[in-house]
């Protein structure tokens, strides 16, 4: 199974997705923000996929700084090739190069499934 960072500014959205996850038997850990999603990217070895709230707000790093972040900067070249799974309700033509797939919310849980599964499988 799958070793998933889920990084969401709504809490009861990221624990009902690690439950969701948790309970396909992936490990899920969450991140409110992209700071803290790229501190748990250096410090927390092995993920497989990322799952991102693209419109996540921070004041320093939003969804679309995070994927550059991880894509192009060298000190997260272990995850230059993850695959990015973003969820948002809409998705600028620039963002969609960083992402894998793309959700748009509201999404469901059996899109989601079939969406880790698949990056998974590869």
């Amino acid at each position: 199974m799958a070793k998933i960072l889920h990084i969401d500014d709504e809490k009861n959205l990221r624990d009902f997705v690690s439950r969701v996850l948790a309970d396909e038997g992936h490990e899920v850990i969450s991140a409110e923000h992209g700071i803290k999603g790229l501190e748990l990217l250096a410090s927390v070895p092995d993920f497989n996929i990322i799952f991102l709230d693209y419109n996540h707000k921070h004041p320093q790093i939003d969804g679309y700084k995070f994927a550059k972040e991880v894509r192009e900067n060298p000190a997260y070249a272990d995850y230059k090739d993850i695959p990015i799974i973003g969820t948002s309700d809409s998705f600028p033509q620039e963002a969609l190069h960083l992402l894998n797939f793309y959700l748009s919310k509201p999404f469901t849980f059996s899109q989601l499934r079939k969406q880790v599964d698949k990056f998974c499988k590869k």
